[in-house]
């Protein structure tokens, strides 16, 4: 039962978030049935989980409607959860975040924030437009082992869909700065933020650098810094020249003598001989001098990063960037196996605009509509910060308890490399098949035993009579 009482060990830390012992069971049930998962039917599934009586189903729903859990004070109290159970990766002092947007499809037409949205993509298998909600989210990079990290789901919110005001219209950078800001004002370490191309743009970087912060992100291959410019001994009139020569990336790929060789192994593979140089030049973007660093890959191709911080070597960089794939992974099983964007809540007043193309301006709607689309925008938060919790615990147990989980787990693998870090799906699984042994045997907590007791179905497993 150690696994489960670790489990429930990091659930009460994160007690203060809710402000009455009912709020905070119904969240230990949630967080249960985020963690054992056996499918993705939204709360309906999470009762199964639990193995909850069905008669507290509309209870358990309302707790998700509800206002009584606020989702702010919920992610900063797991954010100071996860920097203790975990070893973060840091760069110089900074905290490395890992920072991406995420398109959920969703066909409910009384879903609030629901919008056409395209996503643009190599991959033939995914449409160039879905109706869903569009994300933007936060994962910290930890070590898992000696040589792995993992990416630890933060916070994700829905960034499209709906404005509040015309006078206060944010753009995607703008609030993925607030969120940052609003998650982070109380950490005394600065920012390393590791995202795609999309971010590397003057609004989003000017409030980085505003703060201390620096972003690593990819540019495009079309795009151009300057050299600085060369100061005359001669005084002429205006203001002196700020940029010089213009660099051309593309035109830098058949110049051999700027580049070197290099072996290095990307994404745990095995080592490969790839070209690499680096320079610092003045962006107009950043309005600063950078570091671009140019890679090329014998297999994979070309890619140019840039960083705000020059003392950033490129070898570090290029495994930053390579972990940002962790964040990919981490929506993958968020998606899959916790059910994290499984919810399904709706709101009778939504009125969808035709086509359901672009945002909505709720500032000229009623007051009555407003208030409940925010709450069901909130409701879609709460729903995603508590599976992204149950996530993280999943992730918990794996890095720190691997060797106990495999010890435990309850069926069989082609593939079971006991010997690394087990996946959240295995963690899930095994929390599931000891979560009766658990309820049935004699916890070293009575009182946790005790608050469960009242809203679970004793016979409800398969094969199973708890109240034997």
């Amino acid at each position: 039962m150690r696994l489960w009482l670790e489990f429930f060990k990091c659930v009460f830390n994160l007690r203060k978030a809710c402000s009455r012992t009912s709020t905070f069971v119904w969240m230990v049930f949630a967080l249960i049935g985020f963690s054992t998962n056996p499918d993705k039917a939204g709360v309906t599934s999470l009762v199964r989980a639990s193995f909850m009586k069905s008669r507290f189903y509309p209870s358990f729903l309302h707790f998700f409607n509800s206002s009584v859990l606020k989702v702010h004070q919920l992610t900063t109290c797991w954010i100071s959860l996860a920097l203790k159970l975990f070893r973060p990766v840091l760069f110089e002092g900074h905290l490395v975040l890992l920072l991406d947007g995420l398109k959920v499809p969703k066909e409910g037409k009384k879903m609030p924030a629901v919008k056409k949205l395209r996503q643009p993509s190599a991959n033939n298998s995914k449409a160039p437009f879905i109706f869903g909600h569009s994300f933007q989210a936060l994962g910290l990079l930890v070590h898992a082992s000696s040589n792995s990290v993992q990416s630890i789901p933060l916070a994700a919110r829905i960034h499209e869909g709906i404005i509040l005001s015309s006078l206060h219209k944010k753009n995607l950078y703008q609030k993925a700065h607030l969120l940052l800001s609003s998650l982070f004002s109380r950490i005394p370490q600065p920012l390393l933020i590791v995202a795609d191309a999309y971010y590397a743009t003057e609004s989003f970087l000017s409030l980085l650098l505003n703060e201390d912060n620096h972003l690593l992100t990819r540019v495009k291959h079309n795009a151009v810094a300057f050299k600085e410019a060369h100061r005359s001994c001669r005084r002429k009139r205006g203001r002196p020249k700020l940029y010089g020569e213009k660099v051309v990336f593309r035109d830098l790929w058949e110049k051999e003598n700027l580049f070197k060789e290099a072996t290095m192994s990307f994404y745990g593979g095995p080592p490969v001989t790839f070209r690499y140089c680096f320079m610092d030049l003045l962006w107009k973007p950043a309005q600063r001098k950078v570091r671009f660093i140019l890679v090329e890959h014998p297999y994979k191709g070309r890619i140019i990063l840039m960083t705000t911080m020059l003392s950033m070597d490129p070898f570090s960089a290029i495994r930053l960037y390579a972990a940002r794939f962790k964040i990919e992974v981490a929506f993958k099983t968020a998606i899959h196996t916790v059910g994290a964007f499984a919810y399904r809540f709706w709101t009778k007043l939504w009125k969808p605009n035709k086509g359901r193309r672009g945002d909505q301006f709720l500032h000229k709607k009623g007051k009555m509509y407003r208030e409940k689309s925010m709450a069901k925008i909130d409701a879609y938060h709460r729903f995603i910060q508590l599976g992204f919790i149950g996530q993280g615990l999943l992730l918990h147990l794996a890095i720190n308890f691997g060797n106990l989980v495999w010890a435990s787990f309850p069926t069989w693998l082609r593939t079971m490399r006991t010997n690394s870090a087990p996946s959240e799906w295995v963690v899930a699984e095994t929390l599931k098949s000891l979560l009766p042994q658990f309820l049935l045997g004699k916890a070293e907590n009575p009182a946790l035993k005790k608050f469960l007791a009242g809203k679970i179905d004793l016979d409800k497993p398969p094969g199973i009579s708890l109240s034997a």
